[in-house]
């Protein structure tokens, strides 16, 4: 979508490098453009997944492209979102800030601490 425009237009006699062209051009400069734009993007996507596989310490997986190891961290966030906002509602009725505060830390702390 990128390379075949350029060669069409260089192969009708169109110079490079020229800004002012001839409006029978203009199609042919408008597909280069969005094939320029899609290549664009899927080099963004290429560096995205190189960060990602970077951060998580793992190896992309060709066959599923990582597809599945996002649909789970979407589902996780959807859950912690919801989990938080039950919690929020049904600690909403204790009549102080600091007795709201103890009973989720004591509670619904994420973590355990062994002694």
């Amino acid at each position: 979508m990128a390379f075949i425009p350029m060669f069409y237009l260089g192969f009708s006699g169109m110079p490079r490098r020229v800004h002012d062209y001839p409006v029978v051009f203009m199609g042919w400069h408008s597909m280069s453009t969005a094939g320029h734009l899609v290549t664009l993007v899927g080099v963004m996507f290429f560096f995205f997944m190189l960060l990602d596989s970077h951060i998580e310490r793992r190896m992309a997986t060709p066959l599923t492209l990582g597809i599945p190891r996002w649909h789970k961290r979407v589902q996780y966030y959807v859950f912690k979102i919801r989990y938080l906002q039950y919690t929020n509602k049904k600690l909403y009725r204790l009549p102080n800030y600091n007795v709201r505060k103890l009973l989720s830390n004591k509670y619904f702390n994420e973590y355990e601490v062994y002694e």
